[in-house]
């Protein structure tokens, strides 16, 4: 890859966007999009859509890669200010422990990290237990409900407060390679073929909600209704 495409992908990878809720990554999606495609389009449900137009043809072609991710939402704040949360897509539990995070709040990124019950408290039998994130809280440094309440809300989207690491040239590490790489292929199909017209019509797509409930991918079939739909996928 040159420079720049490695810049707008490690730009995509480290914005955060759990399912339903991908304003973030899909509008640094669109703002790429624009430099080749003939059209960028949104909807409702949040999708993104570059479109490469032949004028002579009335066969579409669709490649889609979905731009949401795995997280997090709060769902309730205790008398301590921590932070009560639900799996937002399929999580390995066991990874979870001690991570840090970051909350999207109406203030701001909030960051916070994941913590249980110490070790030294628990039962014995107990610390032969897989810990569950229903065990797990998000700690932010407020000291009471009215504290944490300042700074975040229930219903906050929160994902792994990592960044992308280029392990090798050719290597990377991301938190949310799934499936942002998918989202970015789409797009780069689009970037290759700007200046190589195919005699089709080209739907490059960076759909939503894939993790929860395909939302998006049922949305661009009935909206664009492609003849031909390719996923990416990682």
């Amino acid at each position: 890859m040159h420079q720049d495409q490695r810049d707008f992908l490690r730009k995509l990878l480290n914005a955060p966007g759990p399912s339903g809720f991908e304003s973030i990554p899909a509008a640094i999606w669109r703002e790429e999009a624009a430099k080749y495609a003939d059209a960028v389009e949104h909807d409702v449900i949040g999708n993104s859509y570059a479109l490469l137009d032949a004028a002579e043809s009335k066969v579409s072609v669709a490649i889609v890669g979905h731009i949401d991710e795995i997280g997090f939402l709060i769902t309730r704040i205790d008398d301590n200010g921590f932070l009560w949360f639900e799996k937002v897509g399929g999580w390995d539990d066991q990874v979870v422990v001690g991570s840090r995070v970051r909350i999207v709040s109406q203030n701001g990124h909030v960051q916070g990290v994941i913590g249980k019950k110490a070790a030294h408290l628990l039962k014995p039998s107990d610390r032969e237990k897989i810990t569950t994130t229903d065990q797990l809280w998000i700690d932010i440094g407020a000291k009471d409900r009215a504290a944490a309440q300042e700074r975040v809300e229930i219903g906050d989207p929160v994902v792994l407060d990592t960044t992308t690491l280029e392990l090798t040239d050719d290597l990377w590490s991301s938190r949310s390679l799934d499936n942002r790489t998918g989202a970015f292929v789409a797009l780069e199909t689009i970037r290759l073929l700007a200046n190589d017209r195919p005699k089709v019509n080209v739907i490059a797509g960076a759909v939503t909600q894939e993790e929860i409930t395909f939302a998006g991918a049922i949305g661009l079939s009935n909206q664009k209704r492609p003849d031909v739909g390719i996923a990416v996928d990682v």
